[in-house]
């Protein structure tokens, strides 16, 4: 129940659009009424056939014209209000899913596939909205087409109401045959299409490691493999669908040959004319359509609720709380971490399984502390735990234990989108939108003034080259800012850094993770010095391999295997002979008398 409850709720914008769903019922009565007209004009004809005049054959055939204009008429109007229906529902849809996954905590997407949650956009989606849409209406207009249509061949005869209702009504059990087997292989296809979608966002996204790997074959192989399958698993639902579909039709060819003996015997007896065999076979079809459309929807219901499982789960994990929680922060006075813990939830890959989740510890027992202004410099190895410190700090993930404050208030109080707007981040992992430089620096803001953008350029030593670029800041950098190198991107993201603490009435927190990595000595040099005008009032936390991005430090922790294994000022470590900031001071040749 709760499955087919979150089913709903995916496609509940539909509920926006109504008025589509009275309108196209109303369609769809008229429509059985045109039905019933076309009928009972035939039944006139052939009741009529031995004694017709030609002004009645003029007044039939005037009839008829009439009917199928009207019908053509009806058949627009639906088409063109069901294509309205279709297309907001799906767009909607799309919209409200990926506000949904934008306030999805990071953990979700650390246990799923990105080419996996593309597919939700895609097939999954669509399968949802086409039965909301669709199958919603075939509930609402079927049971009205049956009662109307069954209750004007009883007033034709008895008998023959009821051979059409009897065949119709056992149509239904074929739902019951391999229903098992279908949901299954459903389940199946849907899981190989998942795999499709991954490996080809894999190759899409990674197609220069393709090439200079030569591993060509290698995801072709990986594609054949996949396709085998899935024309595999999409044979045998067709083998299941089309035997399903024989006993669904079963009755029907079985309830028109016994119609027919029985009106030729009710015409014998004189009972019935010609004109109501007429009937009969015109409608017999349209008695049976409502028992066939409500097994398709019984059967689209279970292949949808399949199919759009990876949806349903989406739509129930518990999503980040942007709405409650203290909202002043500001001015920040101290930021501390108190005997933090913290391990990731990832997959058990060994469990079959694949709800099973297991801890991976990262952060043990983590204490220290920035006074307002000042700068602190998390250093160690890679995998120490540097920049799962800042992912805390964002409130992307909670503590096992211990716990983060500011002002001396745990973070998780603040509200989620109050504390991340006191942040700026310049990270090692830059990510630029498919925009021009102008939009991926202002990020939708319209408070950014031209002279803050330009100041912005110049602080971030890009202002040369943004306007260098063929359109300036109108240029588009393309997917993931593909036109321009690694070294600019890193320019890009700390001007757009500069621009985020501008906006801050009051000093932030601005966070340095590995920011001057791909520039050259001298761009590295000339940003040490501007940080000291743009960012002189900020709380700064600096990652840094490259050790002298953090020679202006106060304070230093040093982190080894998710443990604080030494803290100090810059100058106290460098004057222990056992320390290990020093050796890895020396390492990098920036070691010298004066340092000590």
């Amino acid at each position: 129940m709760n499955r087919i409850k979150s089913f709903f709720k995916a496609g509940s914008p539909a509920l926006k659009y109504k008025w589509c769903y009275f309108a196209l019922a109303v369609i769809g009565i008229a429509s059985i009424w045109l039905d019933l007209a076309y009928a009972e004009v035939n039944r006139a004809l052939f009741s009529n056939i031995d004694s017709i005049t030609f002004q009645m054959a003029i007044r039939i055939v005037s009839t008829f014209g009439l009917i199928i204009a009207a019908q053509y008429i009806i058949g627009f109007l639906d088409n063109c209000i069901s294509t309205y229906f279709n297309e907001s529902v799906v767009y909607a849809m799309r919209r409200e899913l990926l506000k949904r996954i934008e306030h999805l905590p990071l953990e979700y997407f650390d246990n799923n596939h990105s080419g996996k949650i593309i597919n939700l956009f895609f097939s999954q989606l669509e399968t949802v909205k086409d039965f909301v849409v669709s199958d919603l209406q075939a509930l609402i207009r079927l049971p009205l087409s049956f009662l109307i249509i069954s209750g004007y061949l009883f007033t034709v005869h008895p008998l023959l109401g009821f051979t059409a209702v009897f065949s119709s009504v056992l149509q239904p059990l074929s739902n019951f045959v391999f229903r098992k087997n279908y949901e299954s292989s459903c389940d199946d296809v849907r899981i190989t299409t998942n795999n499709i979608f991954s490996v080809m966002q894999e190759v899409i996204q990674g197609v220069r490691e393709v090439k200079i790997n030569q591993i060509e074959d290698y995801f072709d192989r990986k594609m054949g493999a996949l396709q085998k399958c899935g024309v595999r698993q999409n044979l045998r639902i067709a083998i299941l669908s089309t035997i399903r579909w024989i006993i669904k039709e079963l009755p029907t060819k079985i309830g028109y040959l016994a119609g027919i003996g029985a009106s030729v015997y009710l015409i014998i007896k004189g009972d019935i004319g010609a004109g109501d065999l007429m009937v009969f076979i015109t409608l017999l079809s349209k008695v049976s359509e409502p028992f066939n459309g409500i097994t398709s929807v019984i059967s689209n219901l279970q292949s949808a609720l399949s199919s759009a499982d990876d949806l349903i789960k989406l739509i129930n994990e518990p999503a980040e709380n942007y709405d409650s929680g203290e909202c002043g922060i500001l001015p920040i006075e101290k930021i501390e971490f108190i005997n933090v813990d913290f391990s990731y939830t990832v997959k058990d890959e060994e469990n079959e399984d694949e709800m099973l989740t297991k801890k991976v510890p990262v952060i043990h027992d983590l204490n220290f502390e920035i006074p307002v202004g000042k700068t602190i410099a998390l250093v160690g190895p890679s995998g120490s735990g540097k920049s799962t410190v800042i992912r805390l700090m964002y409130g992307f993930y909670r503590t096992d234990s211990g716990k983060i404050t500011i002002n001396g208030r745990n973070i998780e109080e603040y509200n989620t989108k109050v504390l991340r707007s006191v942040m700026s981040v310049v990270s090692q992992d830059i990510f630029m939108f498919d925009g021009t430089v102008r939009e991926n620096l202002v990020l939708g803001r319209e408070d950014i003034s031209e002279e803050k953008l330009m100041e912005a350029l110049q602080y971030s030593e890009s202002y040369d080259f943004v306007m260098n670029l063929p359109d300036g800041l109108e240029t588009n950098l393309g997917e993931r800012g593909i036109k321009v190198s690694q070294g600019q991107k890193q320019r890009l993201s700390i001007a757009r850094a500069i621009l985020r603490q501008s906006l801050l009435s009051e000093a932030g927190v601005l966070i340095l993770d590995e920011p001057t990595s791909s520039l050259d000595v001298e761009t590295e040099y000339n940003f040490q010095q501007g940080i000291e005008k743009w960012a002189k009032n900020c709380t700064k936390i600096v990652i840094a391999h490259r050790l002298t991005t953090i020679r202006n430090a106060d304070y230093i922790v040093f982190l080894e295997d998710g443990y604080a294994v030494e803290q100090g000022t810059p100058s106290e470590l460098l004057s222990k002979t056992d320390s290990k900031f020093r050796e890895y001071w020396q390492k990098q040749f920036v070691f010298n008398e004066d340092d000590k």
